[in-house]
Order: C-alpha cells, then sequence, then structure tokens
C-alpha cells in the first residue's frame, strides 16, 4: 500500500481540498478523537467552518481489544454489528464503560455542550476508516440531532467500511482506498497514537483561530497567522480581545497582539510594536520580541500577574502604596519622553501588577507637549480611596495634582507627590 500523507496535518489538508464546495457554507466540522482531531482541524480552517468534537468509541471484544463488534456515540447511541459471540451482559458492560470513556473524553476536550446541529450541514471527519463503527455511530447521532446533511470525511478508508458508512452518511469523501487496505496507519509515513494533551493543545489552537475570525480577522490571514506561530512557538491559546485586536498567548512565554481587518484596527499592532521597542529600556513594558508587517501581528514578552482593575480593592495599605509609587514612577516616565498613553484615568487592563508593575498596550500612545499620565493616574487612585486606605491628605494630594500640570518644574512636584504616599 503507497504512501499517501507525511502525517495527520498533511492529511486534513489534502482532504480539505475534497471538500471546498462546502467552504464558507456554514458547515459544521466534527472530528473524532482523537486521532481524527487534527485532521478535522486542518479541514474546518481551510473551510471556515465551526468546529467541534464528537465522541465515539468502539466496542472492543475482551479477547481482542483492536477488534470492534460495533461503536457507542457519547448521547448512548449505538452501532453493533449483526454478529457477536457475546453474551448481553459482557455486551452491556462493555458499552457501559465506553459510555464512561467517551464522557471523560467530553469533559476533557469539548469541555462544552455539542454545537445545535439541527438543519445544519455537518462533516464528520476522522483520520481513516478501518472499520466504519465508530463513524456510523457518529453519524447515527448526528441524525438524531437533526442535521440536514451528513458528510463523512476521511484520508484514507478500506472498502468494506466505505459501503457500511454510504449506507448511512449522505456523502463520504476519501482521498484514497486502496485495494490492498488493512490498515489506516499504512496510509502515512509518521503515525502514532495521538495523547490526551495533544488534543487539549489543537483544541485551544481551534479556539485560537474561531476568535480571529469571529473577531474581523479573515480566514486566509488567520490561518497563515495561526500555522506561523504554532510552528514557532508551538502551543498556542487564546488570552483576551480588545476594540482593536486579539491577543494570543505562544508557550506560555509570550503573546501576539494580532490587529483586526477593520479600518479602527489598521496599525494597532505595528504601533504596539514602535512604543514597546523604544520603552522596553525604561522597564516600564513587556520586553519587545519583533513584528510581523506581512501578518500585521506584534510579539512580546508574556506578563503574569493581575489586572489593576481586579486587584487594587484587595490591597493592603503597604501593597497599595507600592503599587502606587511603582506605578506612578513609570508614568513619570512617560511624561519626560512627552508620550501620552491615553488610558491612565482608567487603566484597569493597561496595568498589570505582581512583584512591580507592568504598563500593556501602547497602541494608542501619542507624542504630546503635555502627557496627562502622572495626573490622571492620580485621580484613579483617587477614585479608589487610596487616601484613606494609606492615609494622606485628600486636599493636598489634589492640590499636587494641580500644581504639577501646569508647574514649569514637574519633577519637583512629583517628589512632593511621592513622598506625600511614602511617609504614610
Amino acid at each position: 500500500m503507497e504512501i499517501k500523507f507525511n502525517d495527520r496535518k498533511d492529511a486534513g489538508i489534502k482532504l480539505s481540498r475534497k471538500l471546498l464546495k462546502y467552504k464558507n457554507k456554514n458547515a459544521v466540522v466534527l472530528a473524532i478523537p482523537r486521532g481524527g482531531v487534527e485532521v478535522g482541524y486542518e479541514v474546518a480552517k481551510k473551510l471556515n467552518a465551526e468546529f467541534s468534537l464528537i465522541i465515539t468509541r468502539k466496542l472492543p471484544y475482551p479477547s481482542d481489544p483492536e477488534a470492534g463488534f460495533g461503536a457507542v456515540a457519547e448521547d448512548g447511541t449505538l452501532f453493533i454489528f449483526e454478529k457477536t459471540a457475546l453474551d448481553e451482559n459482557t455486551i452491556n458492560e462493555i458499552i457501559l464503560n465506553q459510555k464512561k470513556e467517551a464522557q471523560r473524553r467530553v469533559n476533557l476536550f469539548r469541555k462544552k455542550p455539542l454545537p445545535d446541529l439541527k438543519g445544519k450541514t455537518i462533516i464528520i471527519a476522522d483520520d481513516g476508516l478501518a472499520m466504519g463503527s465508530t463513524m456510523t455511530a457518529a453519524v447515527r447521532m448526528c441524525r438524531k440531532k437533526g442535521a440536514q446533511k451528513i458528510i463523512c470525511a476521511v484520508p484514507v478508508s478500506g472498502r468494506f467500511a466505505m459501503e457500511l458508512v454510504k449506507k448511512e452518511a449522505d456523502e463520504v469523501f476519501a482521498v484514497s482506498m486502496p485495494a490492498d487496505f488493512y490498515a489506516v496507519a499504512q496510509a502515512y509515513k509518521n503515525w502514532h497514537d495521538v495523547a490526551d494533551s495533544e488534543v487539549i493543545n489543537i483544541m485551544a489552537e481551534a479556539q485560537v483561530f474561531e476568535e480571529l475570525v469571529k473577531n474581523k480577522v479573515l480566514g486566509k490571514r488567520a490561518r497563515k497567522i495561526i500555522d506561523e506561530l504554532s510552528e514557532k512557538y508551538g502551543k498556542i491559546s487564546f488570552l483576551d480581545r480588545g476594540r482593536h485586536s486579539v491577543i494570543i498567548l505562544l508557550d506560555s512565554r509570550y503573546v501576539a497582539k494580532i490587529e483586526k481587518d477593520i479600518p479602527a484596527g489598521k496599525n494597532s499592532a505595528k504601533k504596539e510594536a514602535k512604543w514597546l521597542k523604544l520603552l522596553q529600556k525604561h522597564k516600564i513594558c513587556p520586553g519587545f520580541v519583533y513584528y510581523s508587517p506581512k501578518l500585521r501581528y506584534a510579539v512580546y514578552e508574556y506578563v503574569k500577574g493581575f489586572f489593576i482593575k481586579d486587584k487594587i480593592n484587595a490591597m493592603n495599605k503597604d501593597e497599595l502604596k507600592e503599587t502606587m509609587i511603582s506605578s506612578l514612577k513609570k508614568a513619570r516616565i512617560l511624561d519626560r519622553l512627552k508620550l501620552n498613553k491615553e488610558e491612565m484615568h482608567r487603566p484597569v487592563k493597561h496595568i498589570i501588577v505582581n512583584s512591580d508593575c507592568i504598563f500593556i498596550d501602547f497602541e494608542r500612545t501619542k507624542k504630546t507637549s503635555s502627557p496627562k499620565n502622572v495626573s490622571q493616574l492620580m485621580h484613579y487612585f483617587m477614585l479608589n480611596n487610596a487616601d484613606k486606605r494609606i492615609g494622606f491628605d485628600r486636599q493636598n494630594a489634589l492640590e499636587l495634582i494641580k500644581e504639577y500640570k501646569t508647574s514649569g518644574n514637574k519633577e519637583s512636584v512629583f517628589k512632593k507627590i511621592s513622598s506625600l504616599i511614602e511617609r504614610q
């Protein structure tokens, strides 16, 4: 039997070419774990389709676990071959065990309900058809859920399994159906048993793709970004979204800010990169790594900690004092550089608090002759009752803020502000 695919990713890419008539048609791709997940994910990316998992389990013979007499789906839908010598009690026990394993996989891999299938076109993907039982159980489950059209798609299939599945599905696609087929693994140059951790990583990456497309990053560009970043960093996952960009986590060490394909998002990642390159030497912000002008994303160091909005009200006096001093010193550096960060009056997700305070999100930063970082940040702390909680005089603080705004010697006034806080 001729080797057709380098690995499951390659198989998914080649399979997707047979399904292009379903591109941008609101189809739902359901992959059968574990081996079908990478295949199905590649198909979903190419078709710009919703992606999820459908869990089915082979019903193995106790004496030969590699062979099976049928399959059960996560909702209990059964398919059993006509002939089996097993008694009813044994069959029921095997079904119960496999239903438990199916539920474990639902909880571990999908972590949420199956998408609504009613009236939709469903593409069920696996890495190959050997017996066809797990695919048949999946088809029957989708039929029960009200799917309008059910397509089975695999890279390789045996003829017996293909004929079995054709009786159940509306369409069946296979890249290869060799006459000398005897195992799915034959068609792959690189074949291995897929671990739970691999499925979890693929599902995290699939969420990134879903978030990018949902948040106005065009599908073709989204695919290229994911392929480039996953190849370079391995594990990637969704982290956050903003008005102009989507943030993803890269191997728990870096983040990528990806600008949206909307007018307001134009150059947001480029601007972020520009200011991070300038400011990183001042230890205000995360370390800059690189900017991709072609795909319009910026990569920089991931800063662990808490958004100031989530921490400020839980701080004790000493923690709040330390946070104020640290963040005000960084705001003062921005003022000296004649840069206005724009969000200091409400920096809820723009300051990360850990052992230090780190400023993030500089895309709206502008050069100005009259920056307001210190004065706006002081007002934010006052709104959160910093004067009462630390014990400095509120009126004195307000007068110093006013003086700072108008003074020709801001350095001197800033020292007064710092002293007011520190001596408490």
